[in-house]
């Protein structure tokens, strides 16, 4: 004769994890909130509104070194303002599986799911920085 269990009981878990961030900025937003977000990129004017942004104005070339990104001036003065946010990373080109640089920003299983958008990997990306200075030519 073989004993079964005639009643099984699982409790609350007791553990927990607490930790303070020193800057708050949208990687510990992402580790906070447990879920995806999306950074919502500037349209021109004529461009339709929808809930991630929309199309938005063209990509900029950037050329990088360690610490600060150049964007050139004469691609980007009447976009981009001292104080601005941007978004830098590289255009999706279709692929499958984790997307963005530095630290993946999302997983695509499927391309058709993001609709084939050239920007999302921007509208996803950690890549977040303020626009502090500009220069005659950057």
């Amino acid at each position: 004769m073989s004993t079964f269990p005639a009643l099984q009981f699982r409790g609350p878990i007791e553990a927990r994890v607490e930790f303070d961030f020193r800057e708050w900025g949208k990687l510990q937003m992402a580790l906070a909130g447990g879920s995806e977000h999306m950074n919502v990129l500037a349209t021109g004017s004529s461009s339709t509104p929808a809930p991630s942004g929309g199309p938005p104005i063209p990509a900029v070339a950037v050329l990088t070194d360690q610490r600060r990104v150049n964007l050139f001036w004469r691609w980007c003065g009447k976009w981009f303002a001292r104080g601005n946010l941007i978004a830098v990373d590289l255009d999706y080109e279709q692929q499958i599986g984790y997307v963005g640089s530095g630290i993946s920003a999302a997983y695509v299983s499927n391309s058709a799911a993001v609709n084939n958008d050239a920007n999302y990997v921007r509208r996803v990306t950690f890549n977040v920085g303020r626009v502090v200075e500009q220069t005659t030519t950057s």
